[in-house]
């Protein structure tokens, strides 16, 4: 019996429910298992526990800046390679070097997925969710 794959996990991490409810719900229509963090004190811990394979983070949020954010992931042992997807109104300046890439509001939903397709290392055309 062959074993089954998991589906490609995204940690939606904005302080807005609204953004992580329908980012989640479109992602989840294409086939990748979605989780959302509305405190990004708490987005570490929730990464640990859920182990995603790409991270989709707001920049300014209270607490906890999406830079702030990545910069955690990056140092922590066992999640540091996970990807990072910055998506903001605010025009970046600040240090990139733990973002896989940044996409600025208002955003194409085929630009987002083909960032996730990137990070996953999937090649276009390919399924990318199992």
């Amino acid at each position: 019996m062959a074993r089954k794959e998991h589906r490609r996990r995204i940690l939606i991490v904005d302080d807005c429910l609204f953004v992580t409810s329908v980012l989640g719900r479109l992602l989840e229509s294409r086939g990748y298992e979605v989780r959302g963090e509305n405190d990004p004190t708490r987005a570490l811990m929730a990464a640990r526990r859920f182990r995603p394979d790409v991270m989709i983070t707001d920049y300014y949020m209270p607490w906890k800046n999406g830079y702030e954010l990545a910069a955690d992931l990056a140092q922590d042992a066992e999640l540091g390679g996970t990807p990072v997807i910055m998506i903001t109104a605010y025009t970046p300046g600040d240090d990139e070097r733990n973002l896989f890439a940044v996409l600025t509001k208002p955003f194409e939903v085929a630009d987002l997925i083909r960032y996730i397709n990137k990070a996953l290392g999937v090649t276009p055309g390919a399924l990318v969710a199992t």
